[in-house]
């Protein structure tokens, strides 16, 4: 008899999560209307979730030789912008206009902004991958990813974590095999589970909310972190100058400027993150034809303290002042690129 009511219990609980994995399924088709939903954790299918309250989620199949397949002609009058709460804009305030809305009235192009606060490149290369396989894609693409970057180091990197897994996680991880493996079982089970990624994602948000230091998947000094920031960055950002290239797409790096760009706060950890970003930047532009940079760290603005308070609200983002400047100062950059 107790043997009947543990099989009645297990066969139970076994339901339950085919229940909970169908209804995930179906949400996840409604929401993204891509039928790669079914076949999440069968085929290479990656999903990308910005925000769960506004359904931003996003598939998309690693699989570039597919991609290829479906290109028509590029979109003339569009430009597409990826990065992070500064391209997004409205943080300062909410009636702030967007610096690639700003861009778009001088260049009299349209503009799509895929940018997003506190992502870094990982989301940005699913969200592209995406739109490509949906047969959409532009005439340009900007990428202006660097300051979030540094979240790889902090939160890890699903799009990458096996690359990044054997140069820097798996020395300190293997100190500590039960952390390890139990890391390793609990990303399977996110890559072929639609109703456990969701879970993860929930969990992920609540401990960012609540500041909650758990699970913190890599430990690594200083120097490592930048290594392995850029490293990240790099990959992210050679996907997407491929993806590009396919289709005859300029690429170009948005090198943004901070406070900590300014002459009068500018210290050594700035100096060598910048150094090490255009290292990357650099050795991706003399790499392909189709990308280039829009270097904003060395305007003659940055030399005067005073601009900063007009330009900004805080240490990063943009003021109404900042974001109007920068879209034109962006677009003055990019036609002198052009010609």
């Amino acid at each position: 008899m107790r043997i009947l009511e543990i099989a009645k219990v297990f066969f139970s609980v076994i339901i339950v999560i085919i229940l909970l994995e169908v209804i995930s399924r179906v949400f996840l088709f409604f929401v993204t209307n891509n039928f790669n939903s079914f076949l999440y954790g069968i085929k290479n299918i990656e999903i990308s979730t910005h925000s769960l309250k506004k359904f931003e989620i996003f598939l998309s199949e690693k699989n570039t030789k597919k991609i290829k397949l479906k290109f028509t002609e590029n979109n003339d009058q569009e430009i597409w912008v990826f990065g992070s709460s500064n391209t997004e804009g409205k943080i300062c305030n909410e009636n702030i206009i967007p610096w690639p809305e700003d861009f778009s009235k001088y260049s009299n192009t349209e503009i799509k902004n895929f940018a997003k606060s506190n992502v870094f490149s990982d989301f940005s290369i699913n969200v592209l991958r995406n739109k490509f396989q949906l047969k959409k894609y532009p005439k340009d693409i900007f990428w202006a990813h660097k300051l979030t970057e540094k979240r790889v180091a902090t939160f890890g990197s699903v799009e990458n974590r096996e690359i990044l897994k054997k140069n820097f996680e798996a020395k300190e991880l293997i100190k500590n095999k039960m952390v390890y493996f139990s890391k390793a079982f609990a990303l399977s089970l996110k890559k072929k589970f639609v109703s456990f990624y969701f879970f993860d994602e929930v969990a992920l948000r609540i401990k960012i909310k609540y500041d909650l230091n758990i699970d913190r998947p890599i430990q690594i000094n200083d120097n490592q972190k930048l290594d392995l920031i850029f490293y990240n960055f790099e990959l992210n950002a050679e996907k997407a100058i491929k993806l590009a290239k396919e289709k005859n797409i300029n690429f170009y790096f948005i090198s943004l400027y901070s406070k900590n760009n300014f002459k009068k706060y500018k210290n050594n950890q700035t100096i060598l993150f910048e150094k090490k970003y255009l290292n990357v930047v650099n050795k991706l532009i003399n790499k392909y034809k189709n990308a280039f940079i829009i270097d904003l760290t060395k305007l003659e603005i940055l030399n005067n303290a005073d601009i900063y308070n007009k330009h900004f609200c805080d240490d990063v983002h943009l003021s109404e002042i900042g974001t109007k400047y920068l879209g034109k100062v962006i677009y003055e950059k990019f036609i002198q690129i052009k010609k």
